[in-house]
């Protein structure tokens, strides 16, 4: 009688921190008897990491379209091609859905496997819910099935609609990935001699990397000559910003890239190179953590929030800090020694198999569990409109 975990995600193709931590979680809830599943909706030829290998064959590309698209029939066929891989026995089943979008899909599947349906939004964007959307998630968080709900987190989900009620619910599950950083891989990297080694770290096709990378020739231009390396550890899906980054540098004498690809684990004696990191998210805790200064980008504005553990603790926007440019702490770091004799950052990076053993915990917590009507959260009208541009689109997708 095996339990059995399933985790909705968008895709497994990629080497970023949502795949990283599904894949340790994955290894994890394996190592421990479950059965484990991933289902994706983002299409991956070339799959990155091994141990999302064995699902390749869980893509359902229908999941990527809002539950109102989908034609009835059609969500008969996800659930059945589901039920078919995962077979439902004896064992409790949990599922796990980690985007806004798939929550109601998994509260679909759930309700259809007799399930218990667990929501970790891992998405750094909440869209605007209207009043029905917004008491899905709101049935969600009070029955104890918001795996990741943290007071900041809960007021950018509900916005005004925010009740000082949920911070009854808080819970927070810490995500970092612990093993990505390795003193076993060797650095067989050659650089050219420089002065300065700058290193990004996170995927090429994030958002803040074109403005990242102006404010990065902002400051090749004032810096008197002095010779910079930029090393690039993570590559785009479809690899156009391999191509786009080297030609954005070709005319700046003093830069030469590197761009690595995705990189993992990544060698620690590469990232101690490095004089200065630029990072978002938990990638900022890579370089950090191994005592490089690292820059701070906000996720919503894409400048500067500061350099972590000296000016700021936040990872993915500010709060009370002023806005940065990354050229002007490029400057303070490098050609001003602002930070030379600050001391060693202390980043609390918690372990891995810790955070999921309290999620076992967790998912196995509750026995009786009641279900969500999704399918009545939109209206007839909406529902058929949307399910006319539903067959339009895969009309002229054929």
């Amino acid at each position: 009688m095996k339990n059995k975990l399933i985790v909705i995600t968008s895709t497994i193709g990629r080497m970023g921190g949502a795949q990283m931590y599904v894949e340790n979680k994955v290894k994890y809830f394996q190592s421990k008897g479950w059965d484990v599943f991933v289902f994706y909706y983002l299409w991956a030829e070339n799959i990155l990491l091994p141990g999302m290998v064995q699902f390749k064959d869980n893509y359902i590309p229908d999941l990527r379209y809002p539950i109102q698209f989908v034609p009835k029939y059609c969500k008969k066929k996800i659930l059945a091609q589901i039920r078919d891989v995962v077979q439902p026995g004896e064992g409790r089943i949990v599922i796990e859905t980690q985007l806004v979008l798939a929550a109601y899909w998994g509260e679909l599947i759930a309700k259809d496997l007799k399930a218990r349906h667990v929501i970790n939004i891992i998405e750094e964007q909440f869209p605007d819910f209207d009043e029905k959307e917004n008491a899905f998630f709101e049935f969600k968080l009070l029955a104890g099935d918001n795996m990741n709900a943290t007071p900041k987190r809960l007021r950018k989900m509900f916005k005004d609609r925010f009740k000082e009620e949920y911070e009854k619910q808080i819970r927070k599950v810490a995500i970092p990935c612990a093993n990505v950083v390795s003193s076993e891989v060797k650095d067989n990297y050659q650089f050219e001699d420089c002065d300065y080694t700058i290193l990004s770290i996170g995927r090429l096709d994030k958002p803040y990397i074109p403005k990242m990378n102006e404010e990065i020739k902002k400051f090749a231009v004032s810096a008197g000559g002095k010779k910079l390396n930029v090393v690039y550890v993570g590559g785009s899906y479809d690899g156009s910003m391999e191509v786009t980054i080297p030609r954005f540098f070709k005319e700046v004498d003093n830069v030469r890239c590197y761009i690595l690809g995705y990189v993992f684990p990544i060698s620690r004696e590469l990232i101690k190179k490095a004089d200065v990191a630029i990072a978002c998210a938990n990638s900022v805790l890579v370089s950090a953590s191994e005592g490089v200064p690292t820059i701070v980008v906000d996720v919503n504005d894409y400048s500067a929030i500061g350099v972590y553990g000296y000016t700021t603790k936040n990872l993915f926007k500010r709060e009370d800090e002023k806005q940065e440019t990354v050229s002007g702490l490029l400057q303070q770091i490098l050609l001003d020694k602002a930070f030379e004799n600050a001391g060693n950052v202390i980043v609390d990076i918690p372990d891995q198999n810790e955070v999921f053993e309290r999620e076992l915990s967790y998912f196995i917590e509750r026995q009786k569990v009641e279900y969500f009507d999704v399918n009545s959260i939109y209206s007839i009208p909406i529902q058929l409109l949307s399910k006319t541009k539903y067959l339009i689109r895969k009309i002229i997708n054929k």
